[in-house]
């Protein structure tokens, strides 16, 4: 039994050394040298808008996007949906201008103006406003879980700044005057780490992720810029009867192109604006530089059961009035803001109503030989 016991020991250490054997065989044909572990490949971070926005293109008809001022996947372009009108007697086009955070179709109210609309002989195009700029994370060097110094690189001292061992320990003591100039100081250097911002490089390799942040930087498109395109879109379409519809912030958006743009309302823009949020001072602004803004069709449609919409609707209101702008109309909604994607037909009708008589489509008269 003893003689048994002992060969089964010995054929399990023959079996083991197999496979070692065949390992030192295999570093010794390649020099003993191991192959290099592969470089950690690096994933691109979008914008959350920017996926939003290609998603959404991926997912609607190819014949309703269109890409202004480049091509998909360029920096600088623009993605707008568009729909032309569904009846033989067309009104003109309107331009829609999402609220912040949001995207060219979406649901409440964006959504079922741009499809809806068109049945009424209106063409729609619905543009994607700038994105907020991406918000910037401290640079950090982030090691790998199996080095020795993981998560931090450690920062030891020269050998020649290393303090002296004491045998007791000593403590600074600073003055009131010297602690009231650290925290001066300090609170100097947070602000301006703040207000600099920094990047994450996770490879520790100094990766160029800032410079390509400035890069895409530049190459944003304002808001501003974004309408233009727009309107010059629809004037290649052949419209000439152009109405500017906003949302929340797409007001202040759309206020501040016609001011940077007052001939675009020579030729009779007439705008609509839903819970509009217009900055302070811009209405004053637009009077004094672009008075011809008195001369426009607008409708003012707010939240009446919100005590700040109802507040900065009856401002403008006001405003208008003082300045005799006969084509302004204000009008509350109770519970606009509240108003689900699929219950805003009442908006939609409401604003196809305004645009049938104040904002018409005219028929050219064809010349007489």
């Amino acid at each position: 039994m003893a003689r048994i016991i002992t060969g089964i020991i010995v054929g399990c250490l023959l079996l083991g050394a197999v496979p070692a054997q065949a390992e030192e065989k295999a570093a010794a044909e390649s020099g003993g040298q191991t192959a290099p572990e592969p470089a950690p490949q690096r994933k691109p971070a979008l914008n959350p808008q920017v996926s939003m926005l290609l998603s959404l293109a991926k997912d609607l008809p190819g014949s309703q996007v269109l890409w202004l001022n480049g091509k998909q996947g360029d920096a600088s372009a623009m993605l707008a949906l568009y729909k032309p009108a569904n009846v033989a007697e067309q009104q003109g086009a309107v331009m829609l201008l999402h609220d912040r955070g949001q995207h060219p179709d979406w649901p409440q109210f964006i959504h079922s103006l741009r499809n809806e609309l068109p049945d009424e002989g209106w063409h729609t195009l619905s543009i994607a406003l700038t994105p907020p700029a991406e918000a910037k994370t401290p640079k950090r060097v982030l090691l790998s879980a199996s080095d020795k110094e993981f998560p931090y690189a450690s920062k030891q001292p020269a050998a020649g700044d290393a303090p002296e061992k004491t045998g007791s320990r000593q403590l600074e003591t600073l003055t009131p005057e010297q602690l009231a100039e650290t925290n001066e100081a300090t609170e100097q250097l947070e602000q301006q780490q703040a207000s600099e911002g920094v990047d994450i490089d996770v490879s520790g390799e100094g990766s160029t992720t800032a410079e390509a942040a400035e890069k895409t930087a530049e190459a944003r498109v304002g808001n501003t810029e974004r309408i233009e395109l727009g309107m010059q879109q629809l004037s290649a379409f052949g419209q000439e009867n152009k109405v500017l519809l906003g949302v929340g912030s797409g007001v202040d958006a759309m206020l501040r192109y016609v001011l940077a743009n007052p001939q675009s309302m020579a030729s009779g823009l007439s705008m609509v604006w839903i819970n509009a949020e217009v900055s302070e001072g811009l209405l004053e602004e637009i009077k004094e530089k672009a008075p011809t803004f008195f001369s426009l069709q607008v409708l003012d449609l707010y939240d009446s059961t919100l005590d700040l919409q109802s507040r900065n609707a009856m401002l403008r209101r006001d405003f208008a009035r003082r300045n005799s702008m006969e084509g302004y109309r204000v009008e509350g909604m109770s519970g606009l803001s509240l108003i689900p994607s699929s219950e805003d037909g009442q908006v939609t009708r409401k604003v196809e109503s305004w645009l049938t008589f104040h904002a018409p489509g005219v028929k050219k008269q064809p010349k007489r030989l």
